[in-house]
C-alpha cells in the first residue's frame, strides 16, 4: 500500500488539492509482527493490565458478553505479557513503515504543501479490564491516536475530546475547500491553525454487540462530555425499548482514570446522568436515526 501511494504521488497534478488515503491494518488481531519486531520490546519493559473483570464494577450485559465470550482469565502472565510484547512490536513496525514513506514523499518534495492526517477506528484493550480486543467504551478501546501535521498548523496538544469524525471537514478546510452544510462534525482548522483547544462538544460512539452474536441488533450507545462518560442500551427509534439502566455505566474520568467504578445507581449523579441520557436522544434526533 505505502509503495504504491509513493508511485501515485510521483504521477499527481500538483495544481489540483487531493486526498490520499493510506489505510494500514496494522496494529489488528490477529497480532502478528514480523521478525524482528515480534521480539523487539523487552518484557521485562511491559507492564501488566491495570486491572481485571473482577476489579470492576460491570453491568450484568457487559460481563455476560465481554468477559463470558472475550475474557482474558483464562490466560497466564506470560500469555498476556506476550501479547502486547507482540503487538508494541507491531506498531514498531508500523513507525518503521510510516517513516520509510514520509522519507521517500519529503524526498520527492509531496510534503512541501500536504497536510498529515494520522488516526485509528479503534484501541485495543491487551487485558486492560480483562478483556483483549476493543467490544467496549472503555479508554483503552474508544480512544485513539488523532495527529495532524502540516503548513500552519500551530505544535501542540489538544485535551479537549474530540471525534475522528472532524477528520473530513478538517481537511476540507485546511485545504481551501467549502464544507457542505450541514456537517456532522465541526472543523478542527480552526484550532489547528491557532494553537488553541477546540470549542468543547460532546463525543459520540455505538457499536452492535450483534457481532458477538449477542443481543443482535441492540445497540449501544456512548457520550463523552468532558469528564463524564456514559454509556448504555438505547434504541434510537424506540426510547422505552430497553430500560434506562440496561448496560448503564457512568465514569468521571479525571477522578477515576482506569474507569473502575461505575457512578451510574449513585443518587447524587442522577442529574448529570440525565443530561448525558438527554445529549444521546438529541445526537439520535439530529441524525435522523430517531
Amino acid at each position: 500500500n505505502a509503495a504504491l501511494a509513493l508511485a501515485w504521488l510521483e504521477k499527481r497534478d500538483t495544481a489540483q488539492p487531493f486526498f490520499l488515503r493510506l489505510s494500514l491494518n496494522a496494529p489488528h488481531t490477529p497480532v502478528l509482527a514480523p521478525a524482528p519486531y515480534d521480539t523487539a520490546i523487552d518484557p521485562e519493559s511491559i507492564d501488566l493490565p491495570i486491572d481485571g473483570p473482577d476489579d470492576l464494577d460491570l453491568p450484568a450485559p457487559v460481563r455476560e458478553n465481554l468477559v463470558g465470550k472475550a475474557g482474558t482469565g483464562c490466560l497466564t502472565r506470560a500469555q498476556i505479557l506476550r501479547l502486547r510484547q507482540v503487538y508494541y512490536g507491531r506498531v514498531a513496525f508500523l513507525d518503521e513503515v510510516l517513516r520509510q514513506f514520509l522519507g521517500e514523499a519529503a524526498a520527492m518534495g509531496a510534503l512541501d504543501h500536504t497536510y498529515i492526517v494520522f488516526a485509528a477506528d479503534h484501541g485495543c484493550h491487551l487485558a486492560d479490564h480483562g478483556f483483549v480486543q476493543k467490544q467496549s467504551f472503555y479508554e483503552a478501546s474508544v480512544r485513539v491516536p488523532f495527529l495532524l501535521a502540516g503548513p500552519g498548523i500551530a505544535p501542540g496538544t489538544v485535551r479537549t475530546p474530540v471525534s475522528i469524525g472532524s477528520i473530513l471537514p478538517t481537511c476540507l478546510e485546511l485545504a481551501g475547500i467549502d464544507i457542505p452544510q450541514p456537517t456532522d462534525f465541526p472543523s478542527l482548522a480552526p484550532a489547528l491553525r491557532n494553537g488553541a483547544e477546540p470549542t468543547p462538544e460532546p463525543v459520540f460512539s455505538d457499536l452492535d454487540f450483534g457481532i458477538w452474536g449477542y443481543r443482535d441488533g441492540d445497540r449501544y450507545a456512548m457520550v463523552r462530555d468532558g469528564d463524564w462518560k456514559l454509556a448504555l442500551f438505547r434504541d434510537p427509534q424506540d426510547k422505552t425499548r430497553f430500560p434506562e439502566d440496561d448496560g448503564i455505566m457512568l465514569h468521571h474520568l479525571a477522578d477515576d482514570p482506569g474507569e473502575r467504578h461505575n457512578l451510574a445507581s449513585r443518587p447524587e449523579h442522577r442529574a448529570t446522568l440525565r443530561r448525558l441520557l438527554e445529549r444521546i436522544d438529541a445526537h439520535d434526533q439530529a441524525l435522523a436515526l430517531g
